[in-house]
């Protein structure tokens, strides 16, 4: 496949209809249908399917095709800003994926310092979970992602973990919660209180709950399933809820006497911090200065276990299921 073949493809999904996407390329409706026409012919496969009044409706094979043929242009373009950038001895760019669990005060000050280094690098930062982070790295919109191990199934093969630390999950309140500063916490003392529980991590809530069923306690029936992360923040500071989550969520209110750590070390995920990046990457020279720093700063997150007392990972094992947050 060709990739003016791939942009012309595209034109005819964005558009709906040959004749749309001709005009919009500057091509006859003829010219567009032979392109696509020789593509079909040397997939061997039907990519579209014509419909009254002109429109085009995708194929299942042409709703495969769309993702790959949207990375691959995503690809040039990036590649083309790297080159001038070279040429224009501007500074490139660098987009990152960030999970929710990855130390935001690394993230931070890795930023801060290849900004400063290199005001002309263009930065763009991307917050999600990290399954939706690893798909936007697989489908080439981010060059790589601070998330944590494990990788869905299909894409074992294709995406490289690097282990940089580990930590285990906190129980965080806020400062003025009644469980707030008691040093003699048990488990059985959480159980009133609601939760507040990732809605796409029903993984989470089930560790909450096998906790306390492990010591024949009730588990928790009060929980608010939220991936607003802001939102839960304001939920957790207004009211008497409990939340586990990575401690690094302590400090980012700015103010380390909103929330509080729970003493008590149950329940908890025990969660690998690493970036993430498909084995064929080529890093440009901003990716790469940014990837250093993260490396360095990662040695000196408080209360984790170095990378040198880490095992390497082995993406396709049951054992990282846990670990991917």
């Amino acid at each position: 496949m060709e990739l003016k073949q791939l942009k012309r493809f595209l034109a005819i999904v964005e558009e709906g209809s040959f004749t749309a996407a001709a005009a919009k390329l500057d091509l006859t409706p003829q010219a567009l249908s032979t392109v696509i026409s020789n593509l079909e012919k040397d997939l061997g496969l039907r990519l579209f399917d014509r419909t009254r009044g002109g429109h085009t409706m995708l194929t299942p094979y042409g709703r495969t095709l769309v993702r790959h043929a949207q990375a691959q242009v995503r690809a040039e373009r990036r590649a083309l800003e790297e080159l001038f950038a070279l040429r224009d001895a501007g500074g490139g760019s660098v987009s990152v994926g960030v999970a929710e669990a990855f130390s935001r005060q690394v993230m931070a000050a890795a930023v801060a310092r290849l900004h400063r280094e290199h005001p002309d690098i263009r930065i763009h930062l991307y917050e999600d979970y990290t399954e939706a982070l690893l798909e936007k790295l697989w489908q080439g919109e981010i060059d790589f992602v601070a998330g944590s191990a494990g990788t869905p199934d299909r894409m074992d093969s294709k995406i490289i973990v690097e282990p940089l630390y580990a930590r285990n999950d906190v129980i965080v309140a806020r400062g003025s919660h009644p469980l707030a500063g008691r040093d003699d916490l048990k488990l059985r003392d959480l159980q009133p209180y609601t939760w507040i529980v990732p809605a796409k991590r029903e993984i989470e809530q089930q560790v909450i709950i096998d906790a306390f069923l492990s010591e024949n306690i009730n588990p928790p029936e009060r929980f608010i399933w939220s991936d607003a992360m802001l939102t839960g923040t304001y939920l957790l500071l207004r009211e008497d809820y409990l939340l586990m989550a990575a401690p690094a969520l302590i400090g980012q209110t700015g103010d380390s006497s909103l929330l509080s750590k729970l003493n008590i070390d149950r329940p908890t995920i025990h969660r690998i911090a690493s970036l993430c990046y498909l084995d064929d990457t080529v890093f440009s020279a901003a990716a790469e200065t940014l990837i250093d720093a993260i490396r360095n700063l990662s040695k000196e997150v408080e209360g984790a276990t170095p990378l040198t007392e880490l095992r390497p990972i082995d993406p396709s094992s049951d054992k990282n299921i846990s670990a991917l947050h």
